[in-house]
């Protein structure tokens, strides 16, 4: 294969995500259509008494998450190591059915008997690639047409580790269990047990959902629901925020079509949430006025979007040139953050005028910029965060962690905010402005007014209700399973 080859190979395969071997799915259909693939193996003779549990484990884990690859993006490969040391057999983050050996054989298999598209490792650009696979046909009728698997029955199985504690290299490490970390595991558990119980998805058109899931880096999948606690530096006092659910992969315009139960939704976060935290945690009041306005700068949604985002990266930063190399990377690799005509490039000769404005702005707390103590904020608004979502879980009201903000049923807007600066002043001693960042209500009023509904025939909502067709799906899907509506 040349080198033009290799490459195209390489852009094509990189449409992948690593193994995820925490699926799981209590759902008849579902376990019929695992023992259909695991009798066949068992028949096959690879299966020996001693490790029948492992190697149901792997085939369940294994078959399911191609499913839900192949439901999420049927484009989308799988990637995975043939290095058998790569899977943490006796680390926490295992589990009793890894192994290896047997995930390595168990994918021989089903490429073997073509039940899978299979691409071994290779090197291209610089960089290796990990083995790739994703379900073939064969697999996928196997599920859905002789077994009628849908993605809703499939969930995430309650021994994945959900606190995961990182060294500087953002590599998960072991420790030691305390009556503190326990106590938070099972925390995390209760609000994943409620999170179950609920619809959460995006309501939009098929055309919306692909454009969509093009765009992300990681595509959504409406069956990931189950949060983590995830701390850093070794320190169970940096970082902590909850990560996993797919809600905190869309895009901010996005939000407003997120739904819980087929019901509208709000989003409140807190305002200016850890420039807030340093005055407070210095015993001094918040200035008046916008946090982001800076004299003599535009105040545009350009602008503020900016700004809002380098004082965030301030805080989070060792030093300037850290500064100048997140914006950098944001405006022009990952495309996150837009650079506004005022601003000439992202170069330090164009950035620094802004942070000295920042800082003379906010001048008794600047101390902590560019310090690094972002990482310790993230611990405490992990802990506010907790303390709200344990208060909704306990009454079975769906709450989506956005880390500076949650999302829920609009219903809920007056007891969330209610929560949110109760849990803050807890913390500080002093109240925190909760703000009411949208309500899709409104937003939806403002896209279809009932003037432009009543002018629609029979025949243009019809057609409108089928555009909806993932979505209707999926709901009328979770309604049979989970009947909780």
């Amino acid at each position: 294969m040349d080198q033009e080859a290799i490459q195209q190979k390489a852009e094509e395969l990189d449409n992948s995500r690593p193994l995820y071997m925490w699926r799981l799915s209590d759902h008849p259909e579902a376990k019929a259509a695992i023992d259909h693939v695991f009798y066949e193996i068992n028949d096959a003779g690879m299966v020996s008494k001693r490790y029948k549990d492992k190697w149901r484990g792997v085939v369940r884990a294994i078959v399911l998450d191609l499913f839900v690859a192949n439901k999420t993006d049927p484009t989308m490969y799988i990637a995975y190591s043939r290095n058998e040391n790569d899977y943490k057999v006796e680390s926490r983050y295992g589990s009793y059915f890894l192994s290896g050996q047997i995930v390595i054989q168990f994918v021989d298999y089903l490429k073997d008997n073509d039940y899978i598209e299979h691409h071994l490792g290779f090197n291209a650009d610089g960089r290796g690639r990990l083995s790739r696979m994703r379900a073939t046909d064969n697999l996928i009728n196997i599920l859905v047409e002789e077994h009628e698997v849908t993605v809703p029955m499939i969930e995430h199985n309650p021994d994945e580790q959900v606190i995961i504690l990182r060294d500087a290299d953002k590599k998960d490490i072991e420790y030691e269990d305390t009556p503190e970390v326990i106590q938070m595991r099972e925390n995390v558990h209760l609000i994943n047990r409620n999170l179950a119980k609920h619809a959460i998805l995006l309501e939009v058109t098929d055309d919306d959902l692909t454009d969509l899931q093009k765009r992300l880096d990681r595509k959504l999948n409406f069956a990931d629901k189950r949060l983590r606690r995830i701390f850093n530096n070794e320190s169970w006092e940096q970082g902590g925020r909850f990560f996993g659910g797919w809600w905190q992969n869309v895009p901010r315009e996005y939000r407003k079509f997120i739904r819980i139960n087929d019901k509208d939704v709000v989003e409140c976060d807190y305002s200016g949430l850890h420039i807030n935290m340093l005055y407070a945690m210095d015993k001094l009041p918040m200035p008046k006025g916008d946090v982001y306005y800076l004299e003599g700068y535009p105040n545009d949604d350009t602008f503020r979007d900016f700004v809002k985002r380098m004082l965030l990266i301030m805080v989070n930063s060792d030093n300037r040139d850290a500064v100048r190399r997140a914006i950098h990377k944001a405006v022009h690799y990952k495309k996150s953050l837009k650079l506004p005509s005022e601003i000439p490039s992202t170069k330090g000769k164009d950035l620094n005028p802004i942070l000295d404005a920042f800082e003379d702005k906010h001048e008794p707390i600047k101390k902590y910029f560019c310090s690094g103590v972002g990482i310790d904020l993230q611990n405490k608004d992990s802990i506010i965060a907790e303390k709200v979502l344990l208060k909704f879980s306990e009454w079975n009201l769906a709450i989506l962690p956005m880390h500076d903000s949650f999302i829920i049923h609009h219903s809920q807007e007056k007891n969330l905010k209610k929560a949110m600066r109760k849990d803050f002043k807890d913390m500080f001693g002093v109240t925190s402005e909760v703000d009411l960042k949208y309500s899709s209500i409104e937003e939806r009023r403002k896209d279809n007014p009932e003037s432009e509904a009543c002018d629609k025939s029979l025949e243009e909502l019809f057609e409108e209700r089928k555009s909806y067709e993932t979505y209707e799906l999926l709901l009328k899907e979770h309604r049979r399973l989970k009947k909780v509506l």
